[in-house]
């Protein structure tokens, strides 16, 4: 069915190692910079809310803003990026957790 959906679409199917992909992602916790600016909470509390109704645009247009306003966090954004790219709105909800928990003095 996926293959066409990606046909009716013109979509070229990229595929991950998931094995590779879950020990990258074990070497890097996602932990907010001290020295910078943390990422507004209202726009993470946007991206959890789209992500709980599944809302990929609203996702995107969170993801389009940090990317823009917030870059020096580039290591969380990405890591937000790759779980959009998947649909995977659980990751997606618990790195936007995970980050808000270390961020809390």
């Amino acid at each position: 069915m996926l293959d066409w959906i990606g046909n009716q679409l013109g979509l070229t199917w990229r595929y991950v190692d998931s094995a590779a992909s879950q020990s990258a992602l074990a070497l890097k916790p996602v932990v907010p910079a001290s020295d910078v600016d943390p990422v507004p909470a209202i726009l993470l509390e946007n991206m959890a809310q789209f992500a709980r109704m599944g809302y990929v645009k609203g996702v995107r247009e969170v993801l389009a803003t940090l990317n823009r306003e917030h870059s020096q966090h580039q290591t969380f954004i990405h890591d937000l990026q790759q779980a959009m790219e998947r649909f995977d709105f659980a990751k997606l909800q618990r790195l936007i957790e995970e980050y808000t928990k270390n961020d809390q003095p």
